[in-house]
């Protein structure tokens, strides 16, 4: 794919990993539409830095867990220039929910902030993409959704989820749709994360380094520019983290 003038939808676009992904994608010459839903503040600081450097983006604010909300902003961006070329999914939200004190909000806030809406949000560009003929969507997902996580639960199983929607949409979506996943690793701690947690990450990873969110952004260029024969797959990014745990 040729980024110049691609429409590139990011969600999640304006901080930690999501935002370094909009910077090289627009630094590489696509136009990204950067989704965002609370970080308003964060979203046109962003916004303001890469029309700085003469960039190509635009903001779009959406609670992509309201369909009728998620289906209004697809059909907008859609018909703007007429397409969306590639979607980049990283929205999430993630927290502490040990097993025996997980609530039935906090199940349906993770499901449906990390699942529900990453399905239908699919569906709705990917029915698009196979109008035009092309796409490529990326979701980025996690390492623990192979790994069992008992603190996590809620948040690991929404991830083994998008792993088989990035296989299963691989082949709904065929011949004309490339979809993959990128599983992180602690590629940016999580802002709870204190300095034991840090060096346990650090020393669990066969690497022995924590990863950086160049190195995502660096995988989804990858995927969206080099990866023509490659679809279904599900590449990790963890610095050897899931072969060390266990």
């Amino acid at each position: 794919m040729d980024f110049q003038r691609k429409v590139i939808l990011v969600t999640g676009g304006a901080r930690r990993v999501g935002a370094e992904i909009s910077r090289t994608l627009a630094g590489a010459g696509a136009h990204v539409v950067i989704h965002y839903i609370s970080s308003a503040e964060e979203a046109e600081s962003l916004d303001h830095e890469l029309l700085g450097q003469d960039y190509s983006a635009e903001l779009t604010s959406c609670d992509l867990t309201n369909l009728a909300q998620m289906k209004e902003m697809s059909a907008a961006l859609i018909s703007k220039p007429g397409r969306i070329d590639a979607l980049v999914g990283s929205a999430a939200v993630y927290y502490r929910t040990p097993f025996l004190e997980v609530t039935e909000e906090q199940w349906n806030q993770i499901q449906s902030t990390n699942l529900k809406s990453y399905f239908f949000l699919c569906q709705e560009i990917g029915r698009q993409m196979l109008d035009q003929k092309q796409g490529k969507i990326i979701l980025i997902t996690d390492v623990s959704a192979e790994l069992a996580w008992p603190n996590f639960l809620p948040y690991t199983i929404r991830k083994a989820g998008i792993n088989h929607l990035v296989r299963g949409l691989a082949k709904a979506l065929a011949p004309h749709v490339q979809v993959n996943g990128i599983a992180l690793g602690t590629v940016l701690p999580s802002e709870q994360a204190t300095p034991k947690d840090v060096e346990f990450y650090r020393n669990r990873a066969l690497l022995k380094k924590i990863g950086t969110p160049e190195n995502v952004a660096r995988t989804v260029e990858f995927l969206l520019t080099q990866s023509d024969f490659m679809t279904g797959a599900i590449i990790p990014i963890d610095g050897g983290y899931r072969l060390a745990e266990g």
